[in-house]
């Protein structure tokens, strides 16, 4: 679970820039299941168990880790779009 923690969270902040501040996981649990070859069953408890554990946010059918924006360098988070995210969500 360590690791596809890390993997998702990489797979998150690869994504961010200033025209995609979302802080969604884009890849679902099939799509991780096959990169990691496990069963799409197993990565969808451990995500949800994730969830619970307060590591990530569900929106829905998308992982949202709203943390990470509180995370960014000085330079990103001056961003005004960032935020109006964050004052909405802390």
């Amino acid at each position: 679970g360590y690791g596809l923690y890390w993997y998702c969270l990489e797979m998150i902040a690869e994504s961010v820039d200033k025209n995609n501040i979302t802080f969604e996981l884009e890849d679902d649990a099939d799509l991780i299941a096959i990169d990691w070859n496990l069963d799409r069953i197993t990565v969808n408890e451990i995500m949800t168990y994730m969830v619970e554990l307060g590591l990530f946010e569900s929106g829905g059918e998308r992982l949202t880790c709203l943390k990470l924006a509180r995370r960014l360098d000085d330079t990103n988070s001056r961003n005004p779009e960032i935020q109006k995210l964050l004052n909405q969500k802390y």
